[in-house]
């Protein structure tokens, strides 16, 4: 039986039973979108069903500016 990735993604929804818990196996990849700085990744939690972005809680999340120019500032 195949054991499912790891994504190391926390569940950003305080309600939630994982929530905040990182490397546990709780975290689904479920699709992919296209930005202008390639391909981001939708994840969800195993225990509340919320859907969550990559770049949720980082600098990028929302950003509409290339990710590549802003790490070369």
């Amino acid at each position: 039986m195949r054991k499912p990735q790891d994504w190391g993604q926390p569940c950003p929804n305080p309600d939630c039973a994982h929530y905040r818990l990182i490397n546990r196996g709780n975290i689904s990849a479920i699709a992919t979108y296209l930005t202008q700085s390639g391909k981001r990744r939708i994840f969800r939690s195993g225990a509340c069903e919320k859907p969550l972005s990559e770049t949720r809680d980082t600098v990028f999340f929302d950003l509409r500016t290339p990710q590549e120019k802003i790490i070369m500032s």
